[in-house]
């Protein structure tokens, strides 16, 4: 069987999305030889892969070059029996590869194809052979919103990467060093890309409880990891300095997958609220890590959390339910301490 695996970006950004490529890539060079296939890997945007994930021989990349990307694409589909569509965004090349016959899977992640009103997008839905949805959640906003039979769609869950290695704690005194942690304090961490565009993290919302966590609480320190853009950065600084929180929240920005280790194991709880998450590798890398995990009731969260078997579900939109959930979970940690 000959796959061609088209995506967007994994190599030369940092987000969900890009660790499900890189892990999917990975899963497809396992099981190549067990099961006879021969695949190679076409991205929009990357320029070079890491070849820990797919060899250079196998893989194209386009650096953003639109053009040669759809015509390489288009060329390779008919080199190809099977072509997995890796983001609906890139349905032109998944259309024409489902013209000409071709076996097509279209990995469906969350809020791109949840509320999507777009013809096309929906044409190649409802005429793909078969839709990877990274969770429960993902598939029935799918169905809800598209007249597809449900048995087209698998639940085909994240990963972590293969590649991450969990931190053994050793640096948690240098962690909390870095970023002017007091050695006492407890520590709550969000990851998760600060985005003007997409407002569904829950950040906010943890934000806003944290004067009444100082009630319970006496010393602790928000810690926010990921990029961003500037308008949300400029916004949740305004908002840390309106609630009086400079000395407890801390933006820490982009840091590499080995620091970020690191920072799961010098923390206490892993929050992040969300409202519209597909998935979310982070609530696995934070289970991973030991950490207590508090996640949001009404996304696609509930997966990675079994249902609340393996972590705290709150309704996200209630800050009462928020600060209960930290609190609780942070004087347990503080007793445990003692």
């Amino acid at each position: 069987m000959k796959v061609l695996f088209i995506y967007l970006k994994c190599f030369s950004w940092v987000g969900g999305i890009e660790k499900f490529n890189r892990a999917f890539m990975k899963a497809l060079e396992c099981i190549s030889n067990d099961y006879n296939i021969s695949f190679e890997a076409l991205s929009l945007y990357d320029d070079k892969p890491d070849t820990k994930y797919i060899e250079n021989d196998y893989f194209h990349g386009y650096k953003g070059n639109k053009i040669s990307f759809v015509v390489n694409s288009f060329l390779k589909i008919f080199k190809h029996d099977t072509v997995i569509i890796g983001h609906i965004n890139l349905y032109l090349v998944g259309i024409i590869a489902v013209l000409f016959g071709k076996k097509v899977i279209v990995v469906a992640h969350g809020i791109e194809v949840w509320d999507s009103d777009s013809f096309l997008k929906t044409y190649l839905l409802k005429n793909a052979y078969s839709v990877l949805s990274v969770s429960r959640y993902t598939k029935s906003r799918i169905i809800e919103n598209i007249s597809i039979d449900p048995e087209r769609i698998t639940i085909f869950p994240n990963t972590i990467d293969p590649y991450f290695v969990l931190s053994d704690g050793s640096n948690t005194t240098e962690i909390k060093a870095k970023y002017g942690i007091p050695e006492d304090s407890k520590v709550i961490l969000t990851v998760c890309r600060l985005s003007s565009q997409e407002k569904y993290k829950g950040y906010e919302q943890v934000l806003k409880v944290l004067p009444e966590l100082k009630n319970t609480i006496k010393s602790f320190r928000y810690l926010i990891v990921g990029g961003g853009d500037k308008n949300e950065k400029d916004r949740i600084s305004s908002i840390i300095q309106e609630l009086d929180l400079q000395e407890n929240v801390i933006l820490a920005g982009e840091i590499t997958d080995e620091n970020l280790a690191e920072i799961y194991s010098a923390s206490d709880v892993f929050i992040m609220p969300s409202t519209g998450e597909g998935f979310g590798i982070v609530f696995l890398e934070a289970l991973a890590s030991g950490l207590p995990v508090i996640a949001g009731n009404k996304d696609g969260s509930t997966d990675p959390l079994k249902d609340g078997e393996l972590g705290i579900l709150v309704n996200p939109e209630d800050r009462g339910q928020i600060l209960a959930s930290l609190s609780d979970t942070l004087t347990k940690k503080i007793k445990n301490d003692l």
